[in-house]
């Protein structure tokens, strides 16, 4: 993501909610924090909003993080005992602090009073570059609303449907059609009511040492390329 200046990185990976009818079976397991019932889409998106792998239909208590540790996505990168990475690259996806920091996932430092400048500019750069996966999210309910409120339709027709408009996002995307401001006017008052469930961070007291050496390597290489920050505040 050269675009958005976080070197290596071939995604940004998070989560959102799509409201749905109460299913009559495991009811409580799609009643999310937010006390509306929900499936989640776990996706990655590209520089250019467009999503590379989505998993839709996990019941809306699950966290972005449970989702993701039985995607398939994880388990073909990860090693079956000591989560390295199989594929051998040093690519990786950004998230936020909900998920692990893997050799091919990175995250932001835990915020403390005293982080080091190195730690403070990773997190900035990679808050900004992460905003694309956000961005993406608004982009695709903005034109397709009936993934931003509550649909009268069985869990498997909207489980279609979601990704039915997760390929016509992806065509849009393509083609270069125009995303008019409106479209996120609305879609962040429907936001406030059916929007991102907060996340969890996971401390990093089970990162595996050479994520964090890697997370390490990183913070060194952003504060010395020269780019400006105008403000870390």
């Amino acid at each position: 993501m050269l675009k958005w200046q976080f070197p290596d990185c071939f995604g940004a990976m998070d989560g959102t909610h799509i409201p749905i009818l109460a299913p009559p079976e495991s009811t409580e397991d799609y009643l999310n924090y937010k006390s509306f019932h929900s499936i989640v889409i776990l996706a990655i998106v590209d520089s250019n909003y467009r999503f590379m792998y989505a998993n839709v239909g996990a019941p809306g208590r699950c966290t972005d993080a449970s989702i993701f540790r039985r995607s398939r996505l994880f388990t073909q990168f990860s090693g079956a005992q000591n989560e390295q990475p199989q594929l051998k690259t040093n690519l990786h996806i950004i998230s936020d602090a909900a998920f692990p920091l893997l050799p091919w996932i990175m995250k932001p430092f835990p915020i403390t009073i005293d982080m080091a400048l190195a730690q403070r500019i990773f997190n900035y750069r990679l808050s900004s570059a992460r905003m694309t996966v956000e961005n993406s999210f608004g982009r695709l309910k903005g034109p397709w609303r009936i993934i931003l409120k509550r649909a009268d339709l069985t869990l498997d027709n909207m489980k279609k449907v979601v990704k039915t408009c997760l390929i016509l996002h992806n065509l849009c995307e393509k083609a270069g059609d125009i995303f008019y401001p409106k479209w996120t006017a609305k879609g962040q008052y429907l936001e406030e009511k059916y929007g991102k469930i907060p996340s969890v961070p996971i401390p990093d007291r089970r990162a595996p040492v050479i994520a964090k050496i890697k997370q390490d390597m990183l913070a060194e290489r952003l504060m010395n390329d020269g780019v400006s920050i105008d403000s870390l505040d």
